[in-house]
């Protein structure tokens, strides 16, 4: 079974828990909440990540609209080649 980290304080809901959840052996999900609550945040808990796994690339999946803030913050935390892939909300 893949790995799991879920905080049911989450705010993101339901729907991320169940896909939480049901990861399939091949695949390792790992759910959490930023603090601070922001991109900041978020990149600065990749960036544990990417140290405590040994990545050392990076797909950043992000609204389109959110991907130039979003792409400076996690180049700006992590060593690892971030990959911007923008999504049409």
């Amino acid at each position: 079974m893949g790995s799991t980290e879920w905080n049911a304080d989450n705010r993101t809901g339901a729907k991320v828990q169940a896909m939480c959840e049901a990861a399939r052996s091949s695949e390792s999900v790992i759910c959490f909440r930023a603090d601070p609550d922001s991109t900041r945040g978020e990149a600065s808990f990749v960036a544990k990540l990417v140290k405590r796994h040994g990545w050392r690339k990076l797909v950043l999946v992000t609204s389109d609209y959110h991907i130039p803030r979003s792409t400076m913050w996690f180049r700006r935390c992590t060593d690892a080649e971030v990959y911007p892939a923008p999504a049409v909300p």
